[in-house]
């Protein structure tokens, strides 16, 4: 049943034979609800809740927390709760703390962030009690807090720099050597001669004896 994503409440009342319940491997399973074998209440009908159950089997699905008051946890002979992502918070607490349940593999922390990873039996620090959950929380604020400022500075960066460049790029003029109209007629009008030139009309020049009076 790769689709069953919850179990509704009473959903097992009326069985007080039933000793197994298997629904491993339901990967889309997060919800359970706390009255799902009528431990709390009996149906509308007056079905007693179930007293025989001994093996409970929900490992490899998708759930973050479970209720305490679904059944007597302890009295579960066979209970197999891992490969869940389970969060060890204050809501998980009971479970986690509580070394009086047995577990058939021994479950693992999917969150917060500094437990992830560990072993129920390897949280030294009690859950939501001591060190373990608060400085979870305060690490993971502290985390999120760094990174914003992070993206915060290198977006400001950027932004200062490319305004910089554009800037620099405005103001920044070639020096071009002025030349106006004037100077241009001028220069077409009277092209500067060559010193050859001016040596030849030197020699050219008529000489003062030559000159009639």
């Amino acid at each position: 049943m790769k689709c069953l994503y919850a179990i509704f409440e009473c959903a097992f009342c009326g069985l007080p034979k039933l000793e197994k319940v298997i629904l491993s491997n339901n990967t889309q399973l997060y919800d359970l609800h706390e009255n799902a074998f009528g431990s709390i209440k009996s149906d509308k009908n007056g079905k007693s809740p179930v007293a025989t159950l001994k093996e409970f089997d929900i490992q490899n699905c998708n759930f973050s927390t479970l209720p305490q008051k679904l059944f007597d946890w302890t009295k579960i002979e066979v209970l197999k709760i891992h490969g869940n992502p389970l969060a060890c918070t204050c809501d998980l607490a009971w479970l986690v703390n509580d070394k009086t349940i047995h577990f058939d593999t021994n479950p693992k922390c999917g969150a917060p962030l500094s437990l992830n990873g560990t072993y129920f039996s390897k949280v030294t620090d009690s859950v939501c009690d001591g060190k373990t959950s608060a400085s979870s929380g305060s690490s993971s604020v502290l985390w999120a807090f760094v990174l914003f400022l992070t993206v915060v500075g290198l977006v400001g960066g950027f932004l200062l720099y490319t305004r910089r460049v554009r800037v620099t790029n405005i103001l920044y003029r070639p020096e071009v050597p002025q030349m106006g109209y004037s100077n241009l007629t001028t220069e077409q009008q009277h092209p500067p001669q060559h010193e050859d030139e001016e040596e030849l009309q030197g020699d050219f020049q008529p000489r003062p004896d030559a000159i009639p009076v």
